[in-house]
């Protein structure tokens, strides 16, 4: 995933439209169905079977599966052994994000009953919401169900992204072009624009100004190099991320990050500091 797609990510949004914890009914079963929504399917026990384009699986106790919007499915069970689950249909919006794509690969994860079955639970007591503190809890564990599944999922097999083009050639350029000195009439030539315009279009697509996205870039591949390269010296690092002012990428990593570059190695390390101010 691009900086910018996880950056999307961190904008997530995520609505319950319904959830429970129930022995399924006799009758339980569909063929051939389409939803708007996803829905989780934590399984507890009995004896089902789900199709997916195509792929059957027959899902174990302690599966979580995902089946998101818009693709077509198939379920039913065995009413002598009836499944016990866990279940969530519910809506999930990440700016620039097409879809949720189908992929066997990611429908389901392996995850403990003690781990799973505490937050639906929870999250099924929030079924009123009309209390605020309600509201976010009730969003909060959905969003913790969704980072158990994710976390365990490779993520690029999942997500469509429908990057505008004008993302695209801007994340490529700054990328093949980060150390070097930039600036913004060569950033609007890339995409043949006039610098003043460019700089609008740049903030409707990025939400800060150019000069601001590149150093909050060159902060974060500094950050990375501290956490890759233990050996590589604080003034290396930020000479090597377009930083030529010692003093200069020490200020803007502390406003950044909220610790100085030398604190931020030491605890990403496993080590300990003062805490931050």
């Amino acid at each position: 995933m691009t900086g910018n797609e996880l950056e999307q990510l961190g904008h997530i949004w995520v609505r319950k439209l319904i959830s429970d914890e129930n022995v399924c009914a006799s009758n339980w079963g569909e063929q051939d169905c389409v939803y708007n929504y996803n829905k989780f399917y934590y399984f507890l026990g009995g004896s089902g079977r789900l199709e997916m384009e195509g792929d059957v699986f027959y899902p174990q106790p302690e599966e979580l599966y995902l089946i998101p919007a818009g693709v077509r499915h198939s379920y039913s069970h065995d009413s002598i052994h009836p499944v016990y689950k866990c279940w969530c249909h519910f809506d999930l919006v990440i700016p620039g994000l097409r879809s949720l794509q189908y992929h066997r690969d990611t429908v389901r994860v392996f995850i403990a009953r003690d781990r799973m079955v505490p937050l639906f639970r929870r999250m099924n007591q929030c079924r009123a919401a009309d209390i605020p503190a309600d509201v976010l809890m009730e969003k909060g564990l959905l969003l913790h169900i969704f980072y158990e599944y994710l976390s365990r999922v490779n993520a690029s097999k999942l997500f469509v992204w429908d990057t505008p083009p004008f993302m695209q050639t801007m994340e490529q350029y700054l990328d093949d072009h980060l150390t070097d000195d930039i600036n913004l009439r060569q950033m609007a030539q890339v995409v043949h624009l006039h610098p003043n315009y460019f700089i609008r279009i740049f903030k409707r697509y990025f939400h800060v100004p150019p000069m601001e996205y590149i150093q909050m870039k060159r902060l974060e591949y500094a950050a990375s190099l501290m956490r890759e390269h233990k050996d590589m010296t604080i003034e290396e690092v930020g000479y090597r991320c377009g930083f030529h002012d010692y003093r200069y990428f020490g200020r803007a990593f502390k406003k950044r990050y909220g610790i100085t570059p030398s604190m931020y190695r030491t605890v990403s390390l496993g080590g300990t500091e003062p805490c931050a101010p």
